[in-house]
């Protein structure tokens, strides 16, 4: 739920500015919010390196796990404004772990489509899917994350908005740079504003951020205005994150954790199905 999210705001605040005009922070902040509206569908790839270690005492004695995980998975979302009834998400990746000696890797899949009314979610894990079911108005979906969040107001609340001198090449193409960073306060509000995902997830009213940045670096195709890749670092943030829900006895202790989102193309997906044999093993 917290990479969702982070998707949810590189994805929104990476575009482009008008054209003839002077380039700046808040003319790419103005476009992106009026270019996503536009888009009903996104493909992506993120990639991500966690590397943490946590330690507590029982009886008078200390122990200590240390963990490594990454997640390589490629990502399509709908959000059609004028089709509430698309809306649909599909993700297909895998994650790797290392603990105690022992190597694990585990692939997994995810749905989320609309039936009969509902919202249902397929969830699989080396072959074996559950399927749970939601109210259409209350679910927090992929789509609306990546896709949905208006963020120009926002931004114009504070925080550092920096753009690049130079543009660099990603791939073939030539790209701004735009750096947005996010204060603990903000990221607070984000979490308000995220349709419940990571409210969700984390008890936000019972947690500190105001020591805790995050940089999202953000790099956007100059010609066609749209995101090509961003780079996150989210290490101060998940330690405030871990910090505050850990218990007395317990410390975390994140040293790692680097996130990439390589967007593919917009608009390229009309529709996301789940397979009838997926359907028929599902467990409610």
């Amino acid at each position: 739920r917290a990479l969702i999210l982070t998707v949810a705001v590189a994805g929104v605040v990476a575009m482009g500015a008008g054209c003839g005009k002077k380039v700046t922070a808040e003319s790419l902040i103005e476009s992106v919010t009026k270019n996503m509206e536009e888009k009903k569908s996104v493909e992506a790839n993120m990639l991500l390196d966690f590397d943490g270690g946590f330690s507590a005492m029982q009886d008078g004695a200390s122990f200590g796990l240390d963990m490594k995980m990454s997640l390589d998975a490629d990502l399509q979302a709908i959000n059609d404004k004028d089709d509430k009834n698309s809306d649909a998400s599909y993700m297909k990746g895998t994650i790797k772990m290392e603990m105690m000696g022992a190597n694990v890797s585990l692939d997994m899949e995810n749905y989320v489509v609309p039936e009969d009314g509902k919202m249902a979610v397929y969830t699989g894990t080396q072959g074996q899917w559950v399927r749970e079911e939601q109210d259409i108005e209350d679910s927090a979906s992929l789509e609306s994350e990546m896709l949905g969040m208006d963020l120009k107001s926002f931004i114009k609340d504070g925080g550092k908005v920096e753009l690049a001198k130079e543009t660099e090449k990603v791939g073939d193409k030539e790209c701004y740079k735009l750096t947005v960073g996010v204060s603990g306060d903000m990221f607070s509000e984000l979490m308000d504003m995220s349709s419940g995902m990571m409210g969700d997830a984390f008890p936000s009213d019972d947690i500190d951020f105001s020591e805790a940045t995050l940089d999202y670096v953000m790099y956007i195709d100059k010609k066609e205005e749209v995101p090509v890749k961003i780079v996150v670092d989210g290490k101060e943030m998940m330690n405030s994150v871990m910090g505050a829900l850990e218990e007395s006895e317990v410390s975390v202790d994140i040293s790692k954790f680097d996130i990439s989102v390589e967007i593919k193309g917009f608009d390229t997906i009309d529709e996301i199905k789940v397979p009838e044999d997926v359907k028929a093993q599902a467990i409610d």
